[in-house]
């Protein structure tokens, strides 16, 4: 179930929007990051939002099967973080979600972005490390360099 957007718009204001966001790494250890043009812009996780009724590993699957055209071969809980979000907030934003970081294994294939990303790229963790300094992305990113 989706919200409409006029209570979407109260909601995500008034309470934290639960969410998930994906390290997804190929055969190669290498990282999937998409560059979002939607909020938060810029090189991301793939992921989004948990609709109701909606199992956070479930939503993780979906999101990555829309965001990416991508199917998960192993999926792993990598912990639930708070993302505070300071200053102006856009339209489609929120600013304040919990999130839970998963690692996904993902099957050989070809990446299919939905429209709310601009493009991507498979690079190495500490590739991607040398470049985003949001504390989450760093954490996912030295976890996948020594853990995935």
């Amino acid at each position: 179930m989706r919200l409409p957007s006029d209570v979407w718009q109260t909601v995500r204001h008034a309470m934290p929007v639960p969410c998930v966001d994906l390290v997804v790494q190929g055969a190669d250890k290498r990282v999937l990051m998409v560059e979002r043009k939607i909020f938060p812009r810029g090189w991301w996780f793939p992921g989004g939002r948990v609709l109701v009724r909606e199992l956070r590993a479930d939503a993780a699957r979906r999101k990555l099967a829309e965001e990416c055209g991508l199917e998960a071969e192993t999926l792993e809980d990598w912990g639930t973080h708070d993302l505070i979000f300071d200053g102006e907030i856009p339209v489609e934003g929120a600013p304040h979600a919990i999130t839970t970081l998963f690692h996904v294994r993902a099957r050989a294939g070809a990446v299919t972005l939905d429209d709310q990303s601009a493009a991507f790229e498979w690079r190495a963790a500490d590739a991607w490390l040398t470049e985003l300094q949001h504390p989450l992305l760093r954490h996912g990113l030295i976890r996948a360099a020594y853990d995935g």
